[in-house]
């Protein structure tokens, strides 16, 4: 008997072996075929994506198993909207790649309403109030040239009245400084030029007098450097109201380009200086030394404040103020005299009157030089949008 026949030969009691009723095949992993042919699919097994269901097929490893989530995806959080349905409300929306379920983790959200940053300012936003941006200060605007005297005395006059009690207060101290140091100053010199002529007593008295030149140059000297640092002191309270910014007592003493109106100061000085000698002392015209002082100071009067406004170096604060003293005559001689006559008034209002004159020919003056440089001026109002 061969082999082939075996399968005949075996007894009935034996029961029904795999692969009855198949005759054997050759070449497969199962000698009587496959055991899974004809079986209904096991429930859990799942057709490949786009192909039809294979019969007695294992699922893959790594395939989708339909109800079981994957291993590292993102897990549907409770209460999560599925894909296709409306997120409840107060829920906030997700944008750029469309979210399927849960939103990202650490993904920003973004709020209504509120400019993303590098974005630019939308068309007809109304820009942030201020100097050139600068945060917490007022509306700029740039005034016409040349400048109206009335609105500068008006600008002047309203500055001064909302900013009264640090203006004072810093006047006064200052007032007090300058008094003092020359005062102290004076009696030095006095006490050097009467001790100097008690040892000259009797002598041709040139020493008496060569002394007495060089210490009142000496004195000059201190005067200028003291009136220099005010100066720069004082003018930084001044711009500072001028660029809309909160003014504090404090102000009115950091110096602001200290370096460049010191030197100013002092070649100004230098200037009026030769022109007293050559002219009173030399020709005896004390007379044209008056007129070459005024003229002198009428040329020279925009430049520490240009200086301390534009924060620019000796050279350019210089030829700047002398241009723009030329070049704009009318306007210059203007405020010149409107500021001689408040010092007057002044003066004559028993010296506290400065307190008021003073301060407002500053502002005067900041005005009409922010409108001859056509530079933004604090404004007095906001404009309405």
């Amino acid at each position: 008997m061969t082999d082939s026949d075996d399968w005949r030969s075996r007894p009935p009691s034996d029961g029904p072996q795999p692969g009855d009723g198949t005759p054997p095949s050759s070449g497969g992993p199962y000698p009587g075929g496959d055991p899974n042919y004809g079986q209904t699919p096991q429930y859990g097994s799942n057709p490949q994506y786009g192909q039809a269901p294979q019969y007695g097929s294992n699922p893959q490893y790594g395939a989708p198993q339909y109800g079981t989530p994957q291993y590292g995806a993102p897990q549907q959080q409770p209460g999560t909207p599925q894909s296709g349905e409306t997120p409840n409300y107060g829920e906030t929306p997700q944008y750029g790649a469309p979210q399927y379920g849960a939103p990202q983790y650490g993904a920003p959200q973004p709020q209504y309403g509120t400019p993303q940053y590098g974005a630019g300012a939308a068309y007809g936003s109304t820009p942030p109030p201020g100097g050139f941006g600068a945060p917490g200060s007022a509306p700029m605007t740039v005034l016409p040239k040349p400048p109206s005297l009335g609105d500068g005395f008006q600008w002047a006059w309203n500055r001064y009245t909302k900013n009264v009690g640090p203006i004072i207060g810093a006047a006064a101290v200052w007032g007090v400084i300058l008094v003092v140091l020359t005062l102290v100053l004076s009696f030095i010199v006095g006490a050097l030029i009467f001790a100097i002529a008690g040892v000259d007593r009797g002598l041709s008295g040139s020493i008496t007098v060569g002394a007495s030149v060089a210490v009142s140059a000496v004195m000059t000297i201190f005067l200028v450097v003291a009136g220099a640092v005010a100066m720069s002191c004082w003018l930084n309270g001044i711009i500072t109201i001028a660029d809309g910014r909160p003014v504090e007592f404090s102000d009115f003493f950091r110096p602001r380009a200290l370096g460049t109106i010191l030197v100013i100061s002092i070649i100004l000085g230098l200037i009026s200086a030769l022109a007293e000698v050559a002219f009173g002392y030399g020709l005896g015209l004390s007379w044209i030394s008056s007129l070459v002082s005024i003229a002198i100071g009428l040329l020279t009067m925009w430049m520490v404040y240009i200086a301390a406004d534009q924060l620019t170096d000796v050279s350019t604060a210089m030829s700047g103020g002398l241009a723009l003293s030329t070049e704009n005559f009318g306007p210059t001689i203007v405020v010149y005299l409107i500021s001689v006559v408040l010092a007057i008034v002044g003066m004559l209002l028993l010296v506290v009157g400065l307190l008021l004159t003073l301060p407002i020919s500053s502002l005067l003056m900041v005005y009409y030089l922010r409108s001859l440089t056509q530079r933004p001026i604090v404004a007095e109002a906001a404009p309405a949008y």
